[in-house]
């Protein structure tokens, strides 16, 4: 009798575990097709703005360069060696004293 009582559970029980874990699976698909969905949507846009900004950046790059270009630069004949530029002091690139209403005076 124990073991009818047993093999009675088992069919019964049997079948509903099997529909709970088939129902878990189910959801957790769903769960995850949706997931997928919204990720191939961000991925897509996120990838569209990607594309702007390299063809932002190579248009930059082609102005740039192209402004550069266009500078032409100076004959090495037309620059000075480095000796022959005459240092300038400070007092003579910019004459402080005539922006102050007192003269500074120079005594310690």
């Amino acid at each position: 009798m124990a073991n009818t009582v047993i093999d009675q559970v088992k069919i019964w029980i049997t079948p509903s575990v099997i529909t709970i874990l088939g129902t878990m699976i189910w959801s957790d698909m769903q769960e995850m097709k949706s997931d997928i969905k919204s990720l191939l949507k961000e991925s897509s846009s996120q990838e569209a703005k990607i594309k702007s900004l390299e063809q932002d950046m190579s248009l930059i790059k082609s102005m740039y360069f192209k402004r550069q270009a266009s500078v032409p630069a100076p004959h090495k004949e037309d620059i000075p060696p480095a000796y022959m530029i005459p240092f300038a002091k400070h007092e003579e690139t910019f004459d402080i004293a005539k922006y102050l209403p007192i003269k500074p005076t120079t005594e310690i």
